[in-house]
């Protein structure tokens, strides 16, 4: 029940994870960390400060909540968690290198830490994001890539990736294109039959 109480859709109301704690469920110490992150996903900061209120007691791991919210691009939860702990330089580093991660379908937390912690793409994660994501989320790695980068070549291995990975990728190569990227055989490829992506576009419902 209290793993439940906020794994559902939408996460329960705050006043019933209270209760889960109040009444003292036996599960919560084998699962408290466990649904800490979870609420850092897809809770928001009501639901953290349940924990938070318990935190000397449970000593929760703070940053596996951060790296939870950023996986899910949460970053209502992720600048609340700040309030409560400092990072170091490598826990940015790490926190960095998800939230630009390849399989990332969101860009809210990516543009924080490049304001706030000015972290900046390498070409090695752009190249990984170019292949895997989709053109809308892509542009604004590939903006804040190029204010310190020169646009580089993209050649056949990484186009017939493109071309195989996601339903928008002419969108995608266009976007590069426009942005001053060579790429390797474009013109063949807009006028090419493509082959059926394995990434289809999913539209994410809010409860």
């Amino acid at each position: 029940m209290f793993n439940w109480s906020v794994t559902a859709p939408g996460a329960c109301d705050p006043y019933f994870l209270e209760c889960m704690f109040e009444y003292g469920r036996r599960d919560i110490s084998a699962d408290g960390q466990r649904v800490f992150e979870t609420i850092c996903a897809y809770g928001d900061p009501r639901h953290i400060e349940v924990f938070m209120k318990r935190h000397k007691e449970h000593n929760w791991n703070l940053f596996k909540g951060m790296k939870s919210a950023v996986n899910q691009d949460n970053r209502t939860n992720f600048h609340h968690l700040l309030m409560y702990v400092s990072v170091s330089g490598e826990e940015i580093s790490k926190l960095w290198n998800v939230a630009c991660g390849e399989y990332r379908h969101g860009t809210e937390v990516f543009t924080y830490m490049q304001y706030f912690y000015k972290c900046e793409i390498t070409k090695e994660q752009l190249i990984k994001c170019i292949i895997h994501r989709f053109h809308d989320t892509l542009e604004p790695l590939i903006k804040q890539y190029l204010q310190s980068n020169e646009p580089f070549d993209i050649d056949k291995n990484i186009v017939n990736k493109i071309i195989k990975t996601t339903e928008d990728r002419l969108d995608e190569l266009e976007l590069l294109n426009n942005l001053g990227f060579k790429i390797k055989g474009y013109q063949e490829i807009k006028d090419a039959k493509l082959p059926r992506a394995s990434t289809t576009r999913y539209i994410k419902i809010p409860y």
